[in-house]
């Protein structure tokens, strides 16, 4: 069964550090990305304080997998912070968006039991709390004139920003619809844009003082004149821009939150346009042209003159059935840029003669996209 290696995994992570257990459940949560939830009331073996521990595992379509352990004062001290259990996937992208806050190693000598591998993942442990919730710095970039833009969570200020900001108004839309692709009851994944500049940090605002939150941010970079340029990434799906001297939101490529599942890849004009993940890279080059890397379709694209079209990758695209989030067959293939294939492209850079480096993660290398339309493999 599926839970054994949760149970296994709490046998060595979560037991050894405590003198009794009461109210334990593991439980299954159901979707496209398999997911497992077991709570308990705990008592602390050093100290003798009750807490309430959940151990979250997300399995991966790979096999792997990764464990995340929550400890709060009680279980209603949990449920506040993210939500009651539910069997849905949905309504998990808190706990799920936390995989990689406050980190730190552990070895087998730091855990009392017996350490095995019949599980796998990485170890991360998140105590949350009021006064200091977690967040994240997801994006960084420097523009021309050596201003750094940082896109992360805006965990640590929602409640001084309240109800006084403004995002995309297709997020709003959607949120507001009948059949919204996010579920009510989730947490909006807003960013808060903060620029580094001369020594001073300052907030992104409209002019009128309010906070500028793109959502779901999962890339950014900068246009010749400076405005943000950003991925919405899961279901938003979009190319968006911040005008830095109005704060107000456009969409520069893609039918925003137009799917749920089963999304797919349209070329052509930039509003009538339809991406997978843009959720790893985007760049802008001396053109004005913006790129950007689609993940899991494994494909570079470019956005130009109101037009989207595949720079480079030929993957196959896999029927949605084999994965309701969208899928293409992995590859690791040189030559035209239109027969090249990718396996989870990330970063990309421009060197001074125009070639473009994109880094290849799960193929392990770096590739070169040569002017002349040339992929090939610069190291690895």
């Amino acid at each position: 069964m599926v839970l054994e290696g949760l149970k296994k995994a709490w046998d060595v992570l979560v037991s050894p550090r405590y003198s009794a257990a009461r109210n334990f459940y593991f439980r299954p949560i159901t979707g496209w990305q398999s997911i497992e939830f077991a709570e308990a009331d705990m008592t602390e073996a050093g100290t003798g304080r009750s807490v309430y521990v959940v151990l979250f595992k997300m399995n991966y379509s790979n096999g792997s997998g990764r464990y995340l352990e929550f400890i709060t004062s009680n279980k209603d001290a949990f449920e506040r912070e993210f939500r009651p259990y539910h069997e849905k996937t949905f309504g998990w992208e808190k706990l799920e968006s936390m995989a990689d806050y406050n980190k730190f190693g552990v070895t087998a000598a730091d855990l009392r039991g017996k350490w095995t591998n019949d599980f796998s993942g990485s170890l991360s442990y998140v105590m949350p709390t009021p006064e200091q919730p977690p967040g994240r710095i997801r994006t960084l970039r420097i523009d021309g004139d050596d201003n750094i833009y940082v896109a992360s969570s805006y965990e640590k200020i929602k409640d001084a920003v309240g109800t006084n900001f403004v995002t995309d108004s297709y997020y709003s839309i959607d949120r507001n619809s009948p059949s919204p692709k996010y579920d009510k009851t989730s947490v909006p994944r807003f960013n808060v844009v903060r620029k580094i500049s001369g020594g001073m940090v300052s907030t992104l605002k409209t002019p009128d003082g309010k906070f500028n939150l793109p959502h779901a941010v999962s890339a950014m970079t900068t246009d010749s004149q400076g405005n943000i340029i950003y991925a919405a990434a899961s279901f938003a799906r979009f190319i968006g821009k911040i005008d830095l001297a109005t704060g107000s939101f456009t969409s520069l490529a893609g039918q925003s939150y137009k799917r749920k599942w089963c999304p797919v890849y349209t070329q052509g004009d930039a509003d009538k346009a339809e991406f997978v993940d843009p959720a790893s890279a985007i760049i802008s080059n001396k053109k004005g042209e913006i790129l950007f890397t689609d993940i899991r379709i494994n494909r570079i694209i470019k956005v130009a003159g109101g037009k989207v079209w595949t720079l480079a990758g030929n993957n196959i695209i896999d029927p949605c059935g084999q994965n309701m989030a969208g899928r293409s067959q992995e590859g690791n293939k040189d030559g035209k840029a239109s027969t090249a294939l990718f396996n989870s492209p990330q970063g990309m850079a421009y060197d001074s003669k125009g070639n473009l480096f994109i880094a290849d993660m799960s193929n392990h290398v770096i590739r070169k996209l040569s002017p002349d339309g040339t992929v090939s493999t610069f190291a690895k």
